[in-house]
């Protein structure tokens, strides 16, 4: 299935998945910061889009070097996989795929709930 999550590429890239994600709840002290559950894929993904549609952190595309460092001759690999978190108890689940493989643009649009 095809999630047409992305309709207009940038150049600005937003990229959150290399420090990792939080939850943050406010209290008394100010703000407190938990961590999400690991993504789906050991290597993570630099280069992401990363939103939130519909009450769901969405993370689609970004790139990595599953095969080891480039100066060890590890190839970079793009990705085109979708996923939703619904809430920071629950795991990644993928929702689609990007039309094409994709990484470092600055401009989501949500075009309707999730599937």
């Amino acid at each position: 299935m095809t999630v047409p999550i992305l309709k207009t590429m940038g150049t600005a890239g937003l990229c959150l998945l290399g420090f990792g994600f939080g939850a943050v709840e406010s209290s008394a002290s100010g703000l407190v910061w938990s961590e999400l559950p690991s993504l789906p894929n050991k290597h993570g993904f630099a280069g992401a889009f990363a939103g939130v549609s519909g009450g769901n952190l969405i993370i689609a595309g970004g790139a990595n070097f599953p095969e080891g460092p480039p100066w060890r001759g590890g190839a970079k690999v793009w990705h085109n996989s979708v996923f939703a978190l619904e809430s920071p108890s629950q795991e990644w689940r993928p929702i689609g795929q990007l039309l094409k493989s994709a990484v470092n643009n600055d401009n989501c649009q949500s075009l309707g709930n999730l599937p």
